[in-house]
């Protein structure tokens, strides 16, 4: 699902707040764990399957709740924030009821943040040792936002210091 300007806008104040030291300078999200299109079309199937057997074998349709189903989701492919900052990148956990970043997963530079492949409209993208999966929009945020930070340090610059914990 896309994400709007004036949200974009909140996460990243929101992702502002769990690096301060840091200036945030762009943001994407993804999914980690298995494919997300996969994991969907699965979820489907099996409410499909499953209240096709409830039809059969009690007379009435029975059909779970999107609340539960996207919970579910949620730990199967939970959400990820990639925030890039002028002092590396930060992975970041999602919150299930906001989507905003709610807790900072691991800090890295800029050069380990980088595309694995491409499956199904999705782009898988390595962030240290995670994959996070996201929509080609969002992969095209994080790696203008990387180029941006590592460019100006080609020269002779010394590059920014690391996250501090």
């Amino acid at each position: 699902m896309a994400m709007s300007d004036r949200n974009r806008r909140k996460h990243v104040k929101a992702a502002q707040k769990l690096i301060p030291d840091a200036n945030v300078t762009g943001y994407a999200i993804g999914r980690s764990g298995a494919q997300p299109t996969i994991v969907v079309a699965a979820m489907i199937g099996t409410v499909v399957l499953v209240s096709g057997m409830l039809i059969a074998l009690t007379g009435s349709f029975v059909l779970p709740g999107v609340l539960p189903m996207l919970i579910l989701q949620h730990f199967i492919s939970p959400p990820r924030a990639v925030v890039i900052a002028d002092q590396g990148v930060a992975l970041a956990a999602r919150s299930v009821w906001t989507g905003r970043p709610s807790k900072i997963l691991s800090l890295m530079s800029h050069g380990y943040v980088q595309p694995v492949e491409v499956s199904l409209g999705r782009v898988k993208v390595g962030v240290g040792n995670d994959h996070v999966w996201m929509p080609k929009k969002e992969e095209e945020i994080v790696r203008t936002a990387v180029t941006q930070q590592v460019a100006p340090m080609a020269g002779t610059q010394l590059p920014p210091a690391p996250f501090t914990a």
